[in-house]
């Protein structure tokens, strides 16, 4: 859907919302009375309109409506509470944009990411305090600086942060994809360590990530010249699951790239 449509939509419901609870009409009346242009809501009416479980959308339709009137600074303080009830990568991008727009993002993007290490502070903290971690989660998790990093495209950042508190799988392989040309070693410390963690889950029938892992491995490995250093740790893994019969056959089936060729 396009943002036109979509803008034109959440205005429509905002003040069918705006009209119902406002004027104390029926549904049936309101009909007539969306076609009187002099009803069209403004921007508190709409978030009035919805007062428990306040859209991102709903949110963003009206922080544009604020701009549009030249209230920046009520826009991004109320992308802001968006961020702060949700933080994360969309929030994260959401307040850039119109931080962006208003002229103000480096001040912005300094609240933000003091925002998220603070958070990641405190959740340290209580972890010290109670023993464990939540949701599965190490204590320190960088996920999301390293996230917001990777989209600035600030990569000895975003791998500093996940070195330091560590972050999720899927964040770890984007980042040794995008060090492996510079530093092809790091790359494949990260495979192998994540081929390793796979290979402890899989069942007997699902081995081709991992060994997609392992070849990306090995031909970062190569690039830094240390191929007989993976052919221990490949012998190691191989050793470790040979009652995996799926995995050691994809091994041999895999053998011409795992030794570097491509």
């Amino acid at each position: 859907m396009g943002k036109a449509r979509l803008a034109l939509q959440i205005h429509r419901l905002i003040r069918q919302r705006v009209i119902v609870g406002l004027l104390g009409v029926k549904p049936p009346q309101v009909g007539p009375l969306m076609r009187n242009r002099s009803l069209s809501p403004t921007p508190e009416q709409g978030l009035g309109a919805f007062p428990v479980h306040t859209g991102s959308r709903l949110r963003e339709f009206v922080a544009d409506q604020y701009h549009g009137q030249g209230r920046d600074s009520e826009a991004m303080e109320l992308l802001w509470a968006m961020f702060i009830e949700r933080p994360g990568l969309t929030s994260y991008q959401t307040l850039e944009r119109h931080a962006t727009r208003a002229g103000v993002w480096p001040e912005w993007r300094e609240r933000a990411v003091s925002e998220v290490r603070a958070r990641i502070a405190r959740a340290n903290q209580l972890v010290r305090a109670q023993g464990r971690s939540f949701w599965n989660i190490a204590e320190g998790d960088r996920s999301l600086l390293v996230e917001i990093f990777l989209h600035e495209r600030k990569l000895e950042e975003a791998w500093r942060e996940a070195e330091t508190g560590g972050c999720f799988d899927r964040l770890w392989l984007r980042l040794a994809e995008a060090r492996e040309k510079d530093r092809p070693e790091d790359a494949a410390s990260v495979y192998l360590r994540l081929a390793g963690n796979l290979l402890q889950i899989s069942r007997n029938s699902r081995y081709e990530e991992p060994v997609e892992l392992l070849i990306k491995a090995a031909g970062a490995m190569k690039r830094a010249n240390r191929m007989d250093e993976f052919t221990r740790r490949l012998d190691e893994l191989r050793l470790q699951y040979r009652s995996k019969r799926n995995f050691t056959k994809l091994l041999e089936d895999q053998r011409e790239l795992l030794s570097g060729g491509r």
